[in-house]
């Protein structure tokens, strides 16, 4: 606390002052209470200092302070021959600045920026300087944190391979524009700043400067928009851009942020040609192979049926035991060859969409055990056993009987065909989730890896092994048999692996299944074992 025996003793200058004793006390107080630094120097030691200037520098009083022999170790030293040429000049009577900054050394070393405001009193028969001191540390802290930051602003600014471009949102004129800007334009940067758009003729669409701006004004940003520019050369460039306002020093700049994308956007225009080109053919050759169809097998039937004819001697004798071979040879190969034609045929219809169902209610065992005759000499002669564990009748499904027989003849005939001499091949019907129907095709064969069963699923893929390259085969069965099964909003899933055999799921939707129901025309119960064992 200053008290007025200190204000008016020999050191403070004070003595003979006019002022009364209690107003000379007011005016301490004040100055003692007043939270911005003061002190009254002449270059040299202190005069004169208050507590908010012993604090500003980290001294624990204002009388400590008064000890200090000079006020020279407050003071930077970058800065103590700009100071002490202002105070000589000042108190000499010369012209000095009355405002400005430079900074003081706390007593435990840190820095503190100061703006100081001086003036010339009269001390103790003398002139001296009144310098009062605001700590300006947070304020310069902050300047210098946003001269850094746009500096790095300016930089990538400068240095970013995007085309970017500020405009004011007031008239549109360029303000600033960057080098990967001028590049696309195929222009200077003179040539652009202070100019609009128009002017200049950057966009095609000569209405897109005015309409984006007009967007950011109700939106304040505008994100991924395409548009088209026109450099200098007269070509044409499509940009993808995005833009946002920014306000600097009370004006609102557009910043805008684009890419050239033309031969992206080429790209993407060849591939979706191409996806169509493609499309087509594929739409083509199955829409002309499902037309080709009566044409294909009319021939095959003739040749079959007169093979059969000469194979069995139906009209007498041939005459030649060798020409009976021959026409067996044609038989097989004719009958191989419309198997072949039979399933591309079926499977460039499912793909043309001309497979309609011809749905109707029908056993599904029976229908099983319909298509198991078919391979039944096949699996005698492999040495097979061909296990049918099915009901008498139910459970009846709602569907394509014929399509159906088709999928477990498929099935069956692969589980025939890769099952070696002994091995066992199954047909089981369970119960699946929510009411569906789940038939197993499973046998004991070679099996195949969890990566070979995509490529058994895709048509004409081969599983390579030396098993199955001695079984001819075009690969369709499976993924027509997958087909056919989907085609009935159904499923159909492999599990399987190398020499344990294979499991083949199909799924019967819900929807499909009808338990115990009888049609007019469906086959009466009985005479058929739960099980049979061929």
């Amino acid at each position: 606390m200053l008290n007025i025996d200190d204000a008016v003793s020999p050191a403070s200058g004070l003595r003979g002052s006019e002022m009364s004793r209690p107003a000379i006390q007011h005016l301490l107080d004040i100055i003692e209470g007043s939270s911005q630094a003061l002190v009254v120097h002449r270059g040299g030691a202190p005069l004169f200092v208050n507590s908010a200037m012993a604090k500003l520098v980290g001294i624990g009083s204002r009388e400590e302070l008064l000890a200090e022999p000079s006020i020279l170790p407050f003071l930077h030293p970058d800065d103590r021959a700009m100071v002490g040429t202002n105070v000589r000049d000042r108190l000499a009577g010369r012209s000095a600045p009355t405002d400005y900054e430079f900074r003081l050394l706390a007593r435990d070393g840190g820095i503190i920026w100061v703006d100081c405001r001086a003036s010339v009193i009269e001390w103790s028969g003398g002139p001296a300087v009144l310098a009062a001191l605001f700590d300006i540390n947070a304020r310069k802290e902050a300047l210098q944190a946003q001269t850094r930051s746009e500096a790095l602003l300016a930089r990538a600014f400068t240095a970013t391979p995007e085309m970017m471009a500020l405009q004011s949102m007031a008239d549109g004129r360029y303000v600033k524009v960057n080098d990967a800007f001028c590049r696309m334009l195929g222009r200077a940067a003179e040539d652009l700043v202070g100019r609009t758009p128009r002017e200049i003729g950057v966009w095609a669409n000569d209405g897109f400067d005015e309409a984006l701006r007009s967007e950011l004004a109700a939106a304040r940003t505008v994100r991924m928009a395409e548009a088209t520019m026109r450099p200098a050369d007269g070509g044409a460039v499509t940009v993808e851009l995005s833009a946002e306002i920014l306000e600097l020093q009370g004006d609102a700049l557009l910043l805008m942020v684009g890419r050239d994308v033309t031969l992206h956007r080429l790209q993407e225009e060849d591939l979706r040609r191409s996806k169509q080109e493609a499309e087509l053919a594929n739409r083509t050759k199955s829409e002309f192979l499902a037309n080709m169809s009566h044409e294909l097998r009319t021939p095959l039937n003739a040749i079959l049926g007169f093979s059969q004819v000469m194979r069995d001697e139906l009209l007498g004798p041939l005459g030649t035991p060798r020409y009976r071979e021959y026409a067996d040879d044609i038989h097989r190969s004719g009958a191989l060859l419309l198997n072949i034609i039979n399933d591309v045929l079926d499977l460039a219809k499912l793909e043309a969409g001309k497979v309609e169902l011809r749905e109707e209610t029908f056993s599904l065992p029976g229908a099983i055990r319909e298509s198991a005759r078919l391979v039944r000499d096949r699996a005698r002669e492999g040495d097979l056993t061909l296990d049918l564990p099915l009901s008498d009748g139910d459970p009846w499904i709602v569907g394509d009987e014929r399509l159906i027989k088709q999928v477990v003849l498929n099935l069956l005939s692969n589980a025939v065909k890769f099952t070696p001499p002994g091995g066992r091949v199954s047909v089981r019907i369970e119960e699946g989730a929510s009411g569906a129907i789940v038939i197993h095709v499973a046998d004991t064969g070679i099996g195949m890896s969890e990566e070979d069963i995509p490529r058994a699923l895709a048509p004409f893929g081969q599983i390579d092994s030396a098993f199955t390259r001695r079984h001819a085969g075009t690969g369709l069965g499976l993924p027509l048999a997958k087909s056919l099964v989907e085609l009935h909003g159904g499923d159909l899933t492999i599990r399987s692996g190398p020499g344990e055999g294979t499991d083949i799921a199909v799924t019967i939707p819900t929807r499909r299944v009808r338990s115990a129901e009888r049609g007019p025309s469906s086959p009466a119960s009985g005479g058929v074992t739960s099980t049979e064992m061929i």
